[in-house]
């Protein structure tokens, strides 16, 4: 991990910190070495940054954070990126990208984005929204703060439960009507598992979607994954280092959405069943809030 020292100017709060290093490491683009954890330690004078390339991990960018801990002298933690910027809507890349992301030890977050080597802010309603997302996570994890927000609530969870219940039976058995849909829903709406397929109402399984408030504790099974009963693609030590928000947005993460279901039941022209899916999503989501992963 190298050290560069640079001249203290101004506070050390997480957005001076974000502009300061967004200045000091100037633009990021494709061609730069990848994606950089920088660990920053203040001085009278001066501020240490240590800098250190981010781990290369399939899984996901930031999951090369995954394991890492703060030195007690670090005021914050940060991760830069340089990339290519999409548009929102079209995904049409619109420039070369750079971002800086910086959680301090009081857990505010702040970030910098500049393309093209202009910044983009928020101003216009145009730039960024709030600052979330795996990495904003795992630097709270790096300081050993609790990932900011609450766990995947338990609606949510059974709305990806149920698509990968429905993608696999599709892939399966080549179709998936709606009646045997609603017997896959983790909430039962159609009655006991096992049981004649219901052709139940959409409003009935939506209700039975949030029934299911309540049901998980991401606490214990956190527990559970700790005790080496965790998913494949995290190792037990991964697990212990998180905390049960993050290892909850990382297991829904890791499963798919409504939309992907649906576009699997269109596929193997159940449409019906595809329609009334996304009606559940829609309903469901539209109560408890969207599938967010940070």
């Amino acid at each position: 991990m190298a050290i560069r020292s640079v001249p203290r100017t101004g506070p050390l709060d997480a957005a001076s910190l974000a502009a300061l290093l967004a200045a000091v490491l100037g633009p990021r683009s494709d061609g730069d070495d990848g994606q950089l954890v920088i660990g920053i330690e203040p001085g009278d004078d001066h501020v240490d940054l240590h800098v250190a390339p981010l781990p290369d991990d399939d899984r996901a960018g930031a999951a090369g954070l995954f394991g890492m801990r703060a030195d007690a002298s670090w005021c914050a933690a940060a991760a830069a990126f340089g990339g290519r910027a999409r548009h929102m809507e079209s995904l049409e890349v619109v420039g070369s990208a750079a971002a800086v992301v910086v959680v301090d030890r009081s857990a505010a977050v702040a970030s910098v984005l500049h393309v093209d080597g202009e910044p983009v802010t928020g101003s216009t309603g145009d730039g960024p929204g709030p600052v979330v997302g795996l990495t904003v996570d795992a630097l709270h994890r790096m300081l050993g703060l609790p990932s900011p927000g609450q766990a995947p609530s338990a609606p949510l969870m059974a709305l990806a439960v149920w698509s990968q219940l429905l993608i696999l039976h599709t892939i399966e058995f080549g179709s998936t009507s709606w009646a045997e849909a609603v017997g896959l829903h983790p909430g039962r709406p159609g009655g006991r598992r096992g049981a004649c397929p219901v052709d139940a109402s959409v409003e009935t399984v939506v209700e039975a979607t949030l029934r299911t408030e309540g049901d998980l504790d991401w606490a214990r099974m956190h527990r559970r994954a700790c005790a080496g009963h965790g998913p494949a693609d995290l190792s037990r030590r991964e697990v212990e280092w998180m905390d049960p928000t993050l290892y909850g947005r990382w297991v829904l993460g890791g499963l798919p959405d409504p939309e992907l279901a649906a576009d699997t039941l269109v596929a193997h022209d159940d449409e019906r069943t595809a329609h009334c899916v996304l009606a559940v999503a829609s309903a469901v989501l539209e109560r408890v809030g969207p599938m967010n992963l940070g």
